[in-house]
């Protein structure tokens, strides 16, 4: 997804302490290793710079577009999670110490850790840098993510619709 991408179906802004964090919420994302963005040439998903997909039952293994498991868990509760981190001039951080924690308050607070990966969208290329991941994530239920960016934490609330 790219910043200010009107497809998101969440995207939320908040300054906390020294940088302004974007939390954007949107479909699942097909997402690849640079070896397979620099062989096969997608012409859109996610490039992961660091780290690894979450690999849920059917989230598409990258380059494939195969969804692991034929069960799906209802592939429409999938969806693409990312935090956009930048400075105070607005500059992207590249090298931030990222958690974030999803909360599910209509699901008697359940709490995920979401496992990071840094990456950039095909298109927009490394000025599109964030944190993220594929995610289970039903729709229809109150939410509350907790980000730590370096120590200092900003929490986004939202309720996700279909």
């Amino acid at each position: 997804m790219a910043m200010g991408d009107t497809s998101s179906l969440v995207n939320q802004t908040q300054t906390v302490g020294s940088y302004k964090l974007t939390l954007m919420i949107g479909s699942q994302e097909q997402m690849y290793t640079q070896q397979q963005f620099d062989e096969q040439h997608p012409t859109s998903g996610e490039v992961m710079v660091s780290a690894t997909m979450t690999m849920t039952e059917g989230t598409p293994m990258a380059g494939t577009g195969t969804p692991m498991s034929d069960m799906a868990m209802g592939g429409t509760d999938i969806k693409h999670r990312e935090v956009h981190v930048a400075d105070a001039t607005g500059k992207t951080v590249t090298d931030a110490t990222v958690t974030i924690e999803v909360i599910d308050n209509t699901a008697q607070n359940m709490s995920t850790n979401v496992p990071i990966s840094t990456m950039y969208g095909v298109q927009q290329g490394m000025s599109d840098l964030h944190y993220g991941n594929n995610v289970t994530m039903p729709a229809n239920r109150d939410y509350m993510v907790n980000v730590n960016v370096n120590g200092q934490q900003g929490t986004f609330k939202f309720h996700l619709n279909g």
